[in-house]
């Protein structure tokens, strides 16, 4: 395992935290919703383990939600989950709620006195919140494909951000993780 630090520090003991691996075209998933380009970087997997046990509670959206539930078994046990979605959802897993999405500022607020959030996902919320400024730290690993079209991290709505870079690490598969802060005022 080759890794590069500049700026080594831990990451942030609360706050929201967009972590996710995205192909170099800035994809978090094939047009179909697919993660299958991620299959090839299982080497990189133990990344996941360590950034999911600093996790005190997630927030995703609807779209996110749906990909997590089609596999046979909840994915986030034992953390409270927020799924931002203005239908209903049936048979939700135990700590899993919902929220319109009406007041996000209050809603991050409250996940806050949770600890360290995952934003899990999708785009729309990730755009929504990042134009809000309500991200405060991205955890991004870049994955060595590029799809060429699929669910955008990155679009109109995102917002304009500058970032302070905390850390670059080559965790293997051909992956580059960068980890980016939001400057403190």
């Amino acid at each position: 395992m080759n890794s590069r630090s500049r700026d080594a520090a831990p990451a942030s003991p609360g706050g929201v935290v967009l972590y996710a691996a995205v192909s170099l075209d800035g994809y978090l998933a094939e047009p179909d919703d697919g993660l299958a380009f991620l299959d090839d970087i299982a080497e990189a997997g133990q990344t996941y383990e360590d950034f999911y046990a600093g996790i005190d509670a997630l927030v995703m959206g609807r779209r996110t939600y749906d990909v997590a539930r089609s596999v046979p078994e909840w994915p986030y046990p034992g953390l409270p989950c927020v799924v931002v979605t203005s239908r209903q959802l049936s048979a939700m897993p135990d700590m899993v709620m919902t929220d319109d999405g009406s007041d996000l500022v209050g809603l991050i607020e409250q996940l806050r006195s949770h600890g360290r959030v995952w934003l899990v996902g999708g785009g729309v919320l990730t755009r929504e919140l990042l134009a809000a400024d309500l991200v405060d730290e991205l955890d991004l690993t870049v994955t060595p494909h590029v799809l060429g079209g699929g669910v955008a991290l990155w679009g109109p709505g995102s917002g304009r951000h500058r970032l302070v870079l905390e850390q670059v690490t080559e965790p293997g598969a051909g992956t580059v993780r960068l980890r980016y802060r939001r400057p403190v005022a």
